[in-house]
């Protein structure tokens, strides 16, 4: 029989601290503000368009070794390009026809094979937890 017994990991305790010099900046409402002033500091509709092709072209660049790629920050928009969505989609796949391999197990056997279940979900996201803090450090 497998051991459903959990095991626990530690987590590094993580410390929150605030500067003494920290201000706190009050954000008025949208309906406290001008018309003027909702022109000076919102995005129009036509300004977010423009933004959202500006990023569609970055992306369509993005899988070939573009200049284009040189003085912009991307951060964010990696997750767009077909490359990184065909991955995903693999994974994705894989980790499907993992657990239903672990559940057809588990359904044809009888037995409790949680922590297995759990591993195989960890070992999966692994790479996508260590892109994420390369990300996260750019």
């Amino acid at each position: 029989a497998v051991s459903s017994g959990h095991r626990h990991r530690r987590r590094k305790s993580v410390n929150v601290t605030f500067s003494p010099t920290d201000e706190l900046q009050e954000i008025p409402h949208i309906n406290d503000l001008s018309d003027e002033e909702v022109a000076d500091v919102w995005m129009t509709r036509e300004e977010l368009q423009a933004i959202r092709r500006q990023c569609a072209t970055i992306v369509k660049f993005m899988d070939m070794d573009s200049a284009v790629k040189h003085g912009v920050c991307l951060r964010g928009l990696e997750q767009n390009t077909p490359s990184y969505v065909a991955v995903q989609v693999e994974i994705r796949q894989q980790l499907y026809d993992a657990v239903y391999a672990i559940q057809e197990f588990q359904l044809t056997t009888g037995m409790v094979v949680m922590d297995l279940l759990a591993e195989t979900c960890q070992k999966f996201s692994y790479e996508s937890v260590q892109q994420a803090h390369v990300v996260g450090l750019n």
